[in-house]
């Protein structure tokens, strides 16, 4: 009767290691996908962030350029855009 408790209870506790490892390794997989999801999340949003602040730097590039040749008395036709880029 003792060799079968102690039998069942190394296969208990070999199941419970198993399981363990199994569920570290499902969590691991799942956190690298979240944190994989969470950067390219970050990386598009950190992209039109910075599309947007370009366009803005942009249009009061423009706007600068066509106030400074109204006040020397010039009529721009567009701003000269090759310049910013």
């Amino acid at each position: 009767m003792r060799v079968s408790q102690i039998y069942d209870l190394a296969l208990l506790w070999l199941l419970s290691h198993l399981g363990q490892r199994v569920v570290e390794t499902i969590y691991k997989h799942g956190h690298e996908d979240g944190m994989t999801e969470l950067r390219n999340f970050m990386r598009r949003e950190l992209t039109a962030v910075d599309a947007a602040r370009v366009a803005d730097r942009l249009r009061l590039y423009n706007q600068g350029y066509r106030d400074a040749m109204r006040f020397y008395g010039d009529v721009p036709d567009d701003a000269p855009i090759d310049r910013v880029m």
